[in-house]
């Protein structure tokens, strides 16, 4: 039988040994981690906008009364839209789409904005579709700005423009809703802010210090002084609907919630059906 000093001396260099790996494995996880998060910072943008391009020359499919439309947008150029003139008497619709495609993939909700008698301009971001540019969150705020005067230039003017934002347009229409007096404000799939969406999803990153796109509409919603109908799906998995209804409850009265049960975050008009448009139809026709 060896000596115990002897057995004593093998032993300590497995230690090390054991301390060396554990070490390397906290080091090499800390570097991944760190080079996540700067993967994160530098590619923010591509996380966020995943927009369509198309080519100037490319055919949108129009309704009869449809109209594409350009609007010059400063430090951009031009931005592209759809439009389609109200009957008299009509509201008018500008309405802001989500964070991906192109006017033509948000065509259905425009051609069922219309069937209810509504005007409606549906706008390309800077970056989407036909408009130039690239987007980011103060070139969504313009654009969405460029719209409403584009509005006013054709004889319509703010008083009588409903806001109609969807996902990432929620955050684009309560900024713009919160600069002065629209109609009303249409708010599908609301999140509370950008962060806080994404922050769900990646909850183990610090986001807030990572994300330089916040739109932040829980600390504008006060600000808008318009009715609100707030329309939140059940299944979304996207955005979670407790921020839906937490900036539905912080916002001003008048204010409506619509609920669409069993609906995910890409197909509420679908699972909503007729019950979604009537009720859409409903709250509109409240506002003349």
């Amino acid at each position: 039988m060896p000596p115990e000093s002897t057995v004593q001396a093998e032993g300590k260099p497995k230690g090390r040994s054991w301390r060396r790996l554990v070490r390397k494995i906290v080091i090499n996880a800390a570097i991944v981690y760190v080079a996540v998060l700067l993967a994160g910072v530098i590619f923010q943008k591509r996380l966020t906008y995943f927009p369509r391009r198309l080519d100037t020359s490319e055919q949108v499919p129009l309704l009869a009364g449809d109209e594409e439309v350009w609007i010059e947008l400063a430090g951009v150029g031009r931005i592209h839209g759809i439009y389609h003139r109200a009957p008299v008497e009509g509201s008018t619709v500008l309405f802001l789409h989500g964070n991906s495609g192109n006017v033509c993939t948000w065509k259905g909700v425009y051609d069922g904005l219309v069937s209810l008698g509504a005007g409606v301009l549906m706008i390309d971001y800077p970056g989407y579709g036909k408009s130039g540019g690239s987007p980011c969150e103060e070139a969504l705020y313009s654009s969405a700005h460029a719209a409403a005067e584009f509005l006013q230039s054709r004889g319509v003017p703010r008083e009588d423009v409903v806001i109609f934002g969807k996902s990432l347009g929620t955050g684009v229409g309560v900024e713009l809703a919160s600069s002065g007096a629209f109609a009303g404000l249409v708010l599908e799939s609301p999140f509370t802010s950008l962060v806080a969406a994404a922050q769900v999803h990646y909850w183990f990153f610090p986001v807030s210090l990572v994300f330089c796109e916040e739109y932040d509409s829980l600390s504008r919603i006060e600000q808008v002084a318009c009715p609100l109908l707030v329309i939140v799906a059940t299944e979304d998995k996207l955005v979670p609907p407790a921020q839906s209804t937490e900036l539905f409850n912080k916002a001003r009265e008048p204010r409506v919630l619509m609920t669409i049960q069993g609906a995910g975050h890409n197909d509420i008009q679908d699972t909503g059906g007729s019950a979604y448009w009537a009720g859409l139809r409903d709250w509109l026709d409240k506002l003349r």
